[in-house]
């Protein structure tokens, strides 16, 4: 087997593993995961249509526990007397070092999109690797309090708008890729940005879309990974409507 044949096996292999295994395993298989894809980019490869989530899923299950972890930790903080000196001294130190860990994913992920994207990629590579460089500054506003904050805000924003605007130029409604861009734009609006708005019209026109498409459609089948993200877009959808916006304000949206 090449070399790059070899790699993509191995991304592949890591993201079946890991669907059986616990924590512990899913971690390492995860750690490995990225591993591979950065051997496999660097090499020149470019990932095939049915394996290209793996560059998202990758580095966002590599991060999900740490920020899992640093959300506990900034609650306990927020629960926990500075008068309480060696407790709270300890939740600072394991918060400074989740934070320091979410920072190396993030900037190793940008890193790794900046040295692979080319000018010639086509449309839906282009646009996922503008979301992922775009989750990665997501990750960093979520552990950086400092005067950089608002610059990696609008990083974050400029390489999602990129990839939305790619993915809605290029990309049928119904394709994984581009409905996944529209949920964690949503994400970004939603919990980074605080517009709830905005996140409720970017669910309403993915799903507007899409089921516009799927009117259309002579065989109704929908890919798994499709239905899936289909299934997250109205769960936003109707989360948003019900918690942050009246019905006035959802109506609003075109």
């Amino acid at each position: 087997m090449a070399a790059k044949e070899d790699l993509l096996y191995k991304i592949w292999l890591s993201e079946q593993i890991e669907r059986f295994e616990g924590n512990l395993m899913f971690l390492l298989f995860s750690a490995d995961m990225v591993s591979y894809l950065e051997a496999f980019l660097s090499k020149g490869g470019k990932l095939p249509p049915g394996q290209r989530h793996q560059l998202s899923g990758a580095f966002c299950k590599l991060a999900a526990p740490k920020r899992f972890a640093l959300e506990k930790i900034n609650l306990a903080l927020n629960a926990t007397s500075e008068d309480n000196q060696s407790e709270y001294t300890s939740l600072l130190h394991y918060k400074k070092v989740l934070e320091d860990e979410i920072r190396q994913i993030s900037n190793r992920c940008i890193k790794l999109i900046d040295d692979c994207m080319k000018d010639d990629d086509e449309a839906e590579l282009k646009a996922l690797y503008h979301c992922v460089k775009a989750d990665s500054f997501r990750y960093l506003c979520e552990c950086e309090t400092g005067d950089n904050i608002g610059d990696i805000v609008k990083s974050a924003l400029e390489e999602y708008k990129t990839a939305s605007r790619i993915a809605i130029g290029n990309l049928n409604p119904t394709n994984a890729i581009r409905l996944g861009i529209a949920i964690n734009l949503c994400i970004f609006y939603l919990y980074v940005a605080n517009n709830a708005k905005d996140a409720y019209g970017i669910a309403h026109s993915a799903l507007r879309d899409a089921d516009a498409e799927i009117a259309n459609l002579q065989e109704k089948e929908l890919d798994g990974l499709v239905q899936g993200c289909l299934i997250q877009l109205k769960d936003y959808k109707y989360s948003i409507q019900k918690l942050f916006l009246s019905t006035e304000s959802a109506e609003g949206v075109n």
